[in-house]
């Protein structure tokens, strides 16, 4: 993306931007995609850029996913209630930019904000397209304070409390944040183990759909390296159902759900 960039959203989850014959070339696009999607991946609160392309004419459009939220400087987005863990996303996803080499384009609505999912940076650029040295982490914070005071028609209290916060939580030691490498490391852990759990749920259901829980329960036994007796087995579940209940009741801990379900 750029400093001239039409977006328009084809639907509730995906959005269409294009620069038009003299913006950013295929390649730019390319090296954005590659760089922005690192920023997502990285817990940043960004787009995640899924493709780019060129037509006959050499305007190149790209297809992301839509931040949620209005823009940040709309009247009744309730930015100023946000919360410190929204505010350190914020920050920490700028910092994300700054290491590949990222820089947000403050000047247009590139700031959505959400009140349940907080802040999201649009319109990212390969280049400090206004020359306002964003390379320093400061001056990023202030042309986002700046382009916050328009939230309100005129400068009150609520922006000053705002402003307050933003640059305490700035300023603050990044291993104090809510938000932060360690915690982002945390939380996609908590989400693979999750996504497992459910996938290994899922696999039960099927099995026990079709009436084969000997064989959902070899699987376990074999991926977890745990002998089970499937005479004993079969004695203990007088519903194959309960196997996934027995999941459920240790908090998905499959482990300990088959040590159970065996004894």
């Amino acid at each position: 993306e750029g400093a001239i960039n039409n977006g328009v959203a084809i639907s509730d989850k995906l959005v269409l931007s294009s620069q038009p014959n003299g913006g950013y070339g295929i390649k730019d696009i390319k090296a954005l995609m590659e760089k922005q999607n690192k920023v997502y991946e990285a817990g940043g609160a960004v787009s995640r850029i899924i493709s780019g392309f060129e037509d006959s004419n050499g305007n190149v459009y790209q297809l992301q996913t839509r931040a949620p939220g209005v823009n940040h400087r709309k009247q009744g987005s309730g930015m100023f209630d946000a919360t410190d863990e929204q505010i350190d996303k914020l920050i920490y996803t700028f910092e994300q930019m700054r290491k590949e080499g990222l820089y947000p384009e403050l000047h247009g609505d590139n700031i959505m904000y959400d009140r349940d999912k907080g802040f999201s940076v649009i319109d990212l650029s390969l280049r400090d397209a206004f020359g306002e040295g964003l390379d320093n982490p400061e001056n990023v914070i202030k042309k986002f304070l700046k382009s916050a005071d328009y939230a309100d028609d005129a400068y009150d209290a609520d922006t000053g409390k705002f402003e307050q916060r933003v640059w305490d939580r700035f300023y603050m030691d990044p291993k104090d944040r809510l938000v932060n490498a360690d915690t982002i490391a945390a939380e996609k852990r908590a989400q693979a183990q999750a996504a497992a759990r459910q996938k290994n749920a899922q696999g039960i259901n099927v099995a026990v759909d079709n009436s084969d829980v000997v064989e959902a329960i070899n699987k376990l036994g074999q991926s977890l390296g745990t002998n089970v007796a499937q005479e004993d087995t079969l004695r203990a579940i007088k519903d194959s159902n309960s196997i996934v209940e027995t999941i459920n009741t240790q908090g998905g801990n499959i482990v300990e759900a088959v040590k159970l379900i065996s004894s």
